[in-house]
Parts: C-alpha cells; structure tokens; sequence
C-alpha cells in the first residue's frame, strides 16, 4: 500500500504556505515572491507536478548539498 503525499507546511505568512516539504521524499519547496498569495500557488504548483523519485536520506543529503553550494 503506497502512502498518499501531502505538502506539509514548513512556513505560513497570513495563513498560506510559503514553504513546505513533501511528506514522502522530504523534498522542500519554497518561494521568495514577496506577495503570500502567489507564492502559496507557485508552491503548490511545484510540489503537484513534482514526483518522489528519492528517498529521506537521499533528499537530507541534497539539502545539505544544496545549502553548502550557496555559501
């Protein structure tokens, strides 16, 4: 039985999610428009056309990849 994914809330501005992660994959989605309303439909968006294609260790390790990559 596979488990249903949802966009788990990380952050909320004025009651909408502006940054979230995927229950399964652990994949996080974020915005940097200014405005909550649209940024709430990008992340949707993002996280609906997205598919789990790794697995918790191997999303905790591009996290990490990807924030280190920043600096």
């Amino acid at each position: 039985m596979s488990k249903k994914r949802e966009l788990l809330p990380v952050r909320r501005r004025d009651n909408l999610v502006v940054a979230g992660r995927c229950s399964i994959c652990h994949r996080p989605f974020e915005s940097s428009l200014a405005i909550p309303q649209v940024a709430s439909r990008q992340i949707v968006s993002d996280f609906d056309v997205h598919t789990c294609d790794e697995d918790a260790n191997q999303a905790a390790a591009r996290v990490v990849r990807e924030s280190t990559d920043k600096v």
